[in-house]
């Protein structure tokens, strides 16, 4: 039996097990504020150690005129210098054309990519072949990939089960998986 159809068994509950669930939900509640706190906790120590990190420690290093040291326990403490860049969709012609411009253009990628919805099987191959056909098209390496929407699968899968349709789960890597929900009062 597939895990699909294991996940539509019904589960007959006893009276006296409504305490055990009740206990279960309030215990799940409880667990999950304390996740939140520990997350928010996590997220304010990141921010602390960004900020002692790239701006305290290296303020202080400098007004010491200095570059690096030795705690007591032997322990090193530098100053290293990393890069970041990024252009934004906004600065791509700008930043193309200034590349370009200043010898670097070779930094720059070209991908063309031709999406073919799905029933366009054909058409996508004919494509293919016109490019394999040019000569002067020969040294190019064309990346084919195909790819079914994750969203579009899993409506798929929902729908298929819902109608009672036997699907290969294992190779759609679908399951279906029952999971708690509680909504806190406000």
């Amino acid at each position: 039996m597939s895990i699909i159809k294991e996940a539509h068994m019904s589960i007959n509950v006893k009276d006296n097990d409504i305490a055990s669930l009740s206990s279960k939900c309030k215990q799940l509640q409880s667990i999950r504020g304390d996740i939140d706190e520990l997350e928010a906790k996590l997220k304010q120590m990141k921010n602390d150690e960004e900020r002692i990190s790239t701006e305290e420690i290296p303020a202080l290093l400098t007004s010491l005129g200095m570059r690096d040291f030795t705690l007591e326990d032997g322990s090193y403490v530098g100053l290293k210098t990393n890069y970041f860049a990024r252009i934004s969709k906004a600065n791509e012609d700008a930043a193309f054309g200034w590349l370009r411009a200043n010898g670097h253009g070779d930094l720059i990628r070209n991908e063309i990519a031709v999406p073919f919805t799905k029933g366009q099987d054909e058409k996508a191959k004919l494509l293919e072949e016109m490019i394999k056909s040019k000569p002067q098209l020969q040294d190019i390496v064309i990346n084919k990939k195909q790819s079914v929407n994750a969203m579009q699968l899993k409506a798929f899968v929902k729908e298929q089960v819902q109608k009672g349709v036997d699907i290969p789960d294992h190779l759609l890597g679908a399951y279906v998986q029952t999971q708690t929900v509680i909504k806190e009062e406000k």
